[in-house]
């Protein structure tokens, strides 16, 4: 068993060298999309996609087991949603401009009314534009509502 990723790079033993890793690597575009998103949408939608880098370029389905045992998870699945949801928060703590450490992506309402930077948000070209930078990167969005996971 090799502790390699395939380029040589040594597989990450905890959830913050993962998440270091990742934010390397993503394109300053999908980082911005991340910032306007949910949490759970982000984990669920890039599941199929950064999910399956994740699972394959930092060893969970091939013995990474220092990993796995730092996510809490068994299975090599659940460790890379924790892996995605540390990178979402990692974004939003990076992308609080506000310097109140508010999460100001989650609470895009300002008594019932939008705050302006929310004016124009729109979740499904978000999810667009995101499936367009997954394609950038190699990867791409497999549609999950026919297995009852979405």
């Amino acid at each position: 068993m090799t502790n390699n990723d395939k380029n040589g790079r040594q597989w990450p033993r905890n959830i913050k060298e993962a998440v270091e890793r990742i934010l390397s690597e993503l394109p300053e575009e999908h980082k911005e999309i991340a910032r306007n998103v949910s949490e759970f949408n982000y984990v669920v939608h890039c599941h199929h996609t950064l999910g399956q880098y994740i699972r394959n370029q930092f060893g969970l389905q091939e013995g990474n087991q220092a990993l796995l045992n730092a996510c809490g998870a068994i299975y090599p699945d659940n460790a890379s949603s924790i892996i995605l949801s540390a990178v979402w928060e990692a974004l939003h703590e990076e992308g609080d401009v506000s310097g109140d450490g508010e999460d100001t992506c989650r609470d895009i309402s300002n008594g019932g009314e939008k705050s302006a930077k929310w004016e124009n948000y729109n979740v499904g070209q978000t999810f667009d534009t995101l499936d367009k930078l997954l394609a950038l990167m190699g990867l791409e969005h497999k549609d999950c509502s026919n297995t009852g996971h979405g």
